[in-house]
């Protein structure tokens, strides 16, 4: 059996909660670029995406920065990506770098490689709850029942 990489955390260490909401990058970032419906304030933005070059998370993340999305967030969950894109021999900015720069940038908590999304094993996500970002210890904590 593969070994699932480890968890990645950047930026501040602690504890930091608030409501999980997010779903597919590509999905996110088309509603909210073109939307202002969504309250973002002291969320936990979960993302997930099957595997995209690093010139395509850079476009997507640099459009969220222009809709101040990641001011707005508590934390940031990055799922594993099930897909490895062959990047360029040359190419330095993988997703890590790309994360690691926006946690520095923003001081925003960062967990990354998280088995949910598209991974196998498969965590699912209930939206909508709240949840507890440990940067330290790499973990998540759901605070509240998704379903009574």
């Amino acid at each position: 059996m593969k070994k699932a990489p480890e968890v990645i955390s950047f930026g501040p260490k602690g504890n930091f909660s608030g409501r999980l909401f997010g779903g597919n990058l590509q999905t996110f970032h088309d509603l909210t670029c073109e939307s202002d419906s969504f309250n973002l304030e002291n969320t936990i933005l979960f993302l997930e995406e099957e595997g995209l070059s690093s010139d395509w998370y850079e476009r997507f993340f640099e459009n969220m920065k222009r809709k101040l999305v990641f001011k707005k967030i508590k934390a940031l969950i990055f799922a594993r990506p099930t897909k490895d894109f062959l990047e360029a021999e040359n190419n330095e900015r993988t997703l890590e770098t790309l994360l690691n720069e926006i946690s520095k940038e923003y001081n925003l908590p960062i967990l990354a490689n998280i088995d949910c999304g598209h991974t196998k094993p498969l965590l699912t996500f209930p939206l909508g709850i709240k949840v507890e970002v440990d940067t330290k210890k790499k973990e998540i904590y759901f605070k509240e029942q998704a379903v009574e």
